[in-house]
């Protein structure tokens, strides 16, 4: 059986990218500063584009590496954003890069599994028992990264379906033990966003307060 490798999956999505082979050579061509005969080569398989080859055309055909890699059988790994996506298309990274990272968890709970996590934010998995607090820290990725009118009041903004089953997927995962590393500032952070949208005129005092006492709660179950 053919085993499927970064490069045959990146090469599926250049041609997805364009209607003509042709455009698609002459397109990389230029990007890379190269003869079009040797853009053929790569485009045609015969040749494999180096790492930096991919990450410059990647980046111009805004092609996601993290998305290739988890297409590939037998590969467990833990992707990172290296930009901000584009606007239109952000809640739907988020809800994607979710929905990756449990896959691979779920993958790798099937072994005897320890888990460490460094953090400077707080995370989505500390969130699900708080749905006022899972529903800011979603509906502040939306206000931060795509700014439409939606992402302007709080109280008329439904979380999207995607994020819905959280809880019942994250309580499926089972580790031996996790451990995590903080940022001292992530608490006092979250607050200072909490009281600029409250400044903003975007959340409201009840709803405020409603985040404050989940918060409350969830610290205290940490401390426990």
């Amino acid at each position: 059986m053919k085993t499927t490798d970064l490069n045959d999956e990146f090469l599926l999505a250049l041609h997805n990218r364009a209607e003509r082979k042709s455009d698609l050579i002459n397109k990389i061509a230029e990007v890379l500063k190269i003869e079009k005969e040797a853009a053929y080569r790569r485009v045609s398989g015969k040749v494999s584009f180096s790492i930096r080859e991919m990450g410059i055309i990647a980046k111009t055909f805004s092609i996601s590496l993290d998305d290739l890699l988890y297409n590939i059988p037998g590969h467990l790994w833990m992707p990172v954003f290296l930009g901000s996506p584009a606007k239109q298309d952000s809640i739907k990274v988020l809800g994607n890069w979710i929905n990756n990272t449990l896959l691979l968890m779920r993958e790798i709970c099937k072994h005897p599994t320890e888990a460490g996590l460094v953090l400077d934010s707080l995370p989505i998995l500390f969130c699900i028992n708080s749905p006022q607090l899972l529903k800011f820290m979603l509906f502040k990725w939306g206000h931060y990264f795509i700014s439409a009118e939606e992402y302007f009041k709080f109280s008329e903004w439904k979380l999207p379906t995607v994020f819905r089953d959280l809880k019942e997927r994250i309580k499926e995962l089972k580790f031996n033990r996790i451990f995590y590393i903080w940022d001292p500032c992530i608490i006092p952070d979250l607050v200072s966003e909490i009281i600029y949208f409250r400044q903003m005129n975007i959340i409201t005092p009840e709803e405020i307060e409603t985040i404050r006492l989940e918060l409350k709660e969830l610290i205290g179950r940490m401390e426990r």
